[in-house]
């Protein structure tokens, strides 16, 4: 294995008894470009921005998913199902061996797909949603935008790979830019590919609902302030006994599009357009207009009371809670205790 790697990285010397090369030809055959065009300048920049990546998905942090949306067992069964349609898809069209296309598409796809898709280096670029809002994202649309943009980035780093590959073993002499039209064809061809693999769970937006999770924490942490500042204006909570009133509440909300969709747990599943409803919190309308300082009835020896509650499978919330005797209301966390 390590002699293959040797030999793919060795600059390419044609042999001696080679047949010349017009001068016509020499800036556009791959036989003689890939290393003297791209070798002195794709090397550098692949190591600068290994290490510009690594410093910033060490400051931020990587999950541990594709391309921080998705678990890495769906995900690295697609980098396999991949590494045997480009070998076929490029390798076939460049009259490769199978053993030499297939070795090709596996050092290819191990940098973009193992470090750069599932090892965090582009981790700060994708903590949050290219479709819809923070509060209420679009899963289906936003993983086919994902997919597509990252397929271009990778089909332009991998070309260089099978540049490499053409100069070594290819009998067929094909000029560098149709390489890479190539790939950036193979890899769009990929995106429903990519799908049919990473959507086999039931809920595979596993990164998406951890982001959606944090922006509806700011959107009901506003929620919170909004009804502490009625609270303390008025000496009584605000009314949201009725959908009508719990709208108008929402609406107070400074600065959050589709404040509605932060009443529910993300759950999202395969095909979802956006939030389906599926967990929403639950209001306490018995408190509707409550007076501060009251005591609420049936409430045992405890000054606090859930306002809105989350759903009892919700791993991360309890609900947004009213301390009756003064008026203060915070969001409270499944871990944090009412005193």
């Amino acid at each position: 294995m390590f002699r293959q790697i040797r030999a793919f990285a060795r600059p390419y010397r044609p042999a001696a008894h080679s047949a010349p090369v017009s001068s016509r030809h020499m800036s556009s055959l791959s036989v003689i470009s890939p290393y003297k065009y791209h070798a002195m300048w794709a090397r550098p920049l692949l190591v600068a921005l290994l290490f510009a990546l690594a410093a910033f998905a060490s400051a931020n942090g990587a999950m541990g998913l594709g391309l921080e949306q998705w678990a890495l067992t769906y995900w690295f069964a697609y980098v396999a199902v991949t590494v045997l349609f480009e070998a076929w898809m490029i390798g076939g069209w460049l009259k490769m061996r199978w053993g030499w296309a297939l070795w090709i598409s596996l050092l290819a796809n191990l940098f973009t797909g193992t470090l750069c898709g599932a090892g965090g280096l582009c981790a700060p670029a994708l903590h949050g949603q290219l479709v819809g809002s923070g509060v209420n994202p679009d899963p289906l649309l936003n993983a086919v935008a994902l997919l597509s943009l990252y397929a271009v980035p990778s089909a332009l780093v991998e070309s260089i790979f099978w540049g490499r590959g053409v100069a070594k073993r290819s009998p067929r002499i094909v000029s560098d830019w149709r390489i890479v039209g190539r790939s950036i064809l193979v890899h769009a061809l990929g995106v429903p590919l990519a799908l049919a693999v990473l959507l086999i769970p039931e809920r595979p937006y596993i990164g998406l609902e951890a982001f959606t999770s944090f922006h509806r924490q700011f959107a009901l942490s506003k929620l919170a302030t909004v009804i502490r500042e009625s609270g303390s204006s008025d000496q009584r909570l605000p009314r949201f006994s009725t959908p009508e009133e719990q709208a108008a509440l929402l609406a107070q909300v400074p600065d959050v599009p589709d404040m509605w969709a932060a009443l529910y747990t993300p759950d999202f599943r395969r095909f979802d357009r956006g939030e389906a409803k599926r967990k929403p919190w639950v209001w306490d309308t018995s408190l509707s207009g409550h007076t501060i300082g009251d005591q609420a009835p049936g409430f045992g020896h405890s000054d606090w009371r859930f306002i809105l509650r989350a759903p009892v499978d919700d791993l991360l919330w309890r609900g947004i809670a009213v301390n009756l005797p003064d008026g203060d209301v915070k969001l409270v966390r499944k871990h944090q205790r009412l005193e």
